[in-house]
């Protein structure tokens, strides 16, 4: 289909490049070039961050969307998702954005898209960061102690600029400011769980409806058992062919598997 499509990789708030590598590796092995990137919007709290987001548009997103190839997008929770939608917003304004959003075939979300900007939410993603392996009752109470003092300066205030302007809810939480647009990307793929207390599979499911009603074309598959962002983790190989299918299909392609 002409030029080779890339595959950008959005990461969770709180990742690591190094943990998104199992990611760029299984897109090498069906034979595609990706690039990783965390962006720093919600690096400290769950609700967006919009200078640092506009920040990561400009100085991360345009540099790599100069050339003329096919984009699939993979998301991860609402970082990664909140991210897009600062990226889909923009390029509602730029004057080559509607070129740009055409190049966007696919998009695959990961643990989210889901409301945010609750207080219990925030909390259970910060413990989330935690290694299951290292969790324990000391490490808990150390991770909540130590965010205290962040909430109880920065939570007021976002429930203070939500209630006193309805538009500021829409940009802040991604959640509804992903809901916000009519032509998010044709092709879209959602991977989630019931076993996720950090971004709920009724929202995500509800997401996914909504895209239905405005005509995309969605797939998705909603596991029993796998945390949140550790579904390649728990079932590598059905997470593996489920990126090759959906590529196939927004692209008109045939992908070779190889032995993940």
């Amino acid at each position: 289909m002409g030029k080779d499509p890339l595959v950008l990789i959005l990461g969770w708030g709180g990742c690591h490049i190094k943990q998104l590598g199992k990611y760029v590796q299984l897109y090498n092995k069906l034979g595609f070039e990706s690039i990783a990137k965390i962006p720093p919007a919600f690096d400290s709290n769950f609700w967006i961050q919009l200078s640092e987001a506009d920040r990561f548009y400009h100085r991360e997103f345009r540099p790599i969307v100069h050339e003329d190839r096919p984009l699939i997008v993979h998301t991860f929770s609402v970082n990664g998702s909140g991210q897009f939608a600062n990226i889909w917003d923009n390029l509602s304004r730029e004057q080559d954005g509607n070129i740009i959003k055409k190049r966007v075939k696919g998009w695959i979300a990961d643990s989210g898209p889901a409301n945010s900007g609750r207080l219990g939410q925030f909390f259970r993603a910060h413990l989330n960061e935690i290694p299951r392996s290292k969790r324990n009752p000391l490490t808990l109470t150390y991770a909540v102690i130590r965010r205290l003092p962040f909430i109880a300066s920065a939570y007021p205030k976002f429930k203070v600029q939500t209630a006193i302007n309805k538009e500021n809810m829409k940009h802040m939480v991604p959640y509804n400011h992903l809901l916000s647009f009519p032509d998010l990307p044709q092709h879209q793929l959602y991977l989630y769980s019931k076993a996720d207390f950090v971004c709920y599979h009724r929202e995500i499911a509800a997401f996914k409806d909504d895209q239905l009603e405005k005509g995309k074309t969605v797939k998705w598959k909603c596991w029993n058992d796998s945390e949140h962002v550790n579904h390649f983790g728990r079932h590598p190989m059905e997470y593996a062919e489920l990126i090759a299918q959906h590529l196939e299909s927004t692209l008109n392609i045939e992908i070779a598997r190889k032995h993940q």
